[in-house]
């Protein structure tokens, strides 16, 4: 007799679907209310010093209250969902194990996978605690790490009862959601948490509660979707730039999370197809984050200064100047070799230059020749190939050290290359 007969109550519950994403709304004011603040900031004190008036104040620290409610929601939240995916996770394992017959039980060996049972999964309180200490930063990973383990746990039971299971989701998912986050200024996470909730509800009722239930579709990462979310993304950030909205830092973190998104969506590929893309990418970055600057030439036009003045102080000795500019690339090309977080920190750098590239344009068009220039290639070279690299770290390991010398080889020739054309057009 299989073990199926045994009494066991089950405490499967649903978590509400149109509640918890409202949470988006108050991250969604609290956004505009900094970038409003950011305006008045640079208004008054920058451009006609003096103090801000208390009135012009009233309306973007009504809005930035609003951050308070999403730190406390977004924390009590995270408490919920992970205490009843605990809960869930626990009934759940429970009932596989008193369904299981005596001829089954080596297919117990589903149920020690720490992908399905709880270890590794943080507790309610740690996900509440770290939430709060963050004030609310934490909160997307919280949503991605649940609906992570949502899915793999879905994916083993289904295997176990023989049933269809979701399809999976990855870094590039996670990354792709913050992409979307920063476009959208927060709305993007009320459909985040939407989805992933409803992955869990419809997880409990197809396969605990046996009712008929639809597929979600997993927002499976697609190299393609990079066009549309550039072409989303420059239109809004040169409709801000037009209004004398001050845009920064929004176009560096979308290029930070658009180049991480890339690498890893291609990290399975060849290291010189997501090379490849990679330097095409970095071009269109350029010119794309180099039109958000150009059309923000008034309200940014200070920074260019300040940079003109670090040029003019540059040493026209040839080995000076080969030095200076290598030590200044190489930063970027050391720390994007970082797992996880290099491609994060490049595609910041990179949307910082192309930022600036637009700045001076606006100036000196001449500059737009910077795109045909070959220390421009073998800088994208560099910077691409450290950034496939420290997508692949985690799998291959010491492989991947002679193209890590390579890409700084590659950044050494470049700096020479670019000394060269300087000294050459004074």
């Amino acid at each position: 007799m299989g073990l199926s007969n045994r009494s066991f109550k089950y405490k499967y519950r649903l978590l509400d679907e149109k509640i918890y994403p409202l949470i988006a709304i108050p991250l969604f004011l609290t956004i505009i209310g900094l970038i409003y603040i950011m305006l008045m900031t640079t208004t008054y004190l920058t451009l006609n010093p003096q103090v801000i008036p208390e009135q012009e104040l009233s309306l973007p620290i009504a809005f930035i209250s609003f951050g308070a409610v999403y730190v406390v929601s977004s924390a009590i939240t995270s408490y919920m969902i992970y205490n009843a995916l605990h809960d869930h996770i626990f009934y759940s394992v429970t009932e596989t194990i008193l369904e299981l017959s005596e001829k089954e039980e080596l297919r117990i060996k589903y149920i020690l996978n720490p992908e399905y049972t709880r270890s590794k999964l943080p507790s309610p309180v740690t996900a509440l605690i770290l939430t709060l200490l963050t004030g609310g930063i934490a909160f997307p990973v919280m949503i991605y790490l649940f609906e992570k383990r949502i899915r793999s746990h879905d994916a083993i039971e289904s295997k176990i009862k023989g049933l269809k299971p979701y399809s999976q989701i990855d870094i590039e998912n996670f990354l792709l959601d913050l992409i979307l986050l920063v476009v959208t200024l927060g709305l993007w996470l009320g459909i985040w948490i939407w989805r992933a909730i409803t992955i869990y509800n419809r997880h409990v009722k197809s396969k605990h509660l046996l009712l008929k239930t639809k597929e979600i579709p997993s927002p499976t990462p697609r190299p393609v979707l990079v066009i549309p979310l550039i072409l989303l993304a420059v239109s809004a950030l040169v409709f801000l730039s037009l209004m004398n909205i001050p845009v920064i830092p929004l176009p560096q973190l979308f290029i930070a999370f658009l180049m991480a998104y890339t690498a890893y969506v291609l990290r399975r590929k060849r290291l010189i197809y997501q090379v490849a893309a990679l330097i095409l990418l970095q071009y269109t970055i350029l010119g794309s984050i180099g039109l958000v600057g150009f059309f923000a030439y008034n309200f940014y036009s200070p920074l260019l200064s300040a940079f003109e003045k670090l040029s003019e102080s540059l040493s026209r000795d040839f080995p000076s100047l080969v030095l200076t500019i290598f030590q200044n690339n190489i930063h970027i090309t050391i720390l994007g070799l970082i797992p996880f977080i290099g491609p994060l920190i490049t595609g910041y750098a990179i949307g910082n230059t192309a930022f600036l590239f637009g700045l001076i344009v606006y100036e000196k068009p001449p500059a737009l020749s910077l795109f045909l220039m070959p220390h421009t290639f073998l800088e994208f070279l560099s910077y691409g190939l450290s950034v496939a690299i420290a997508t692949r770290i985690p799998i291959e390991g010491r492989k991947l050290l002679p193209y890590a010398l390579i890409s700084i080889v590659v950044l050494f020739i470049g700096a020479v290359v670019e000394s060269l054309l300087i000294l050459m057009t004074g």
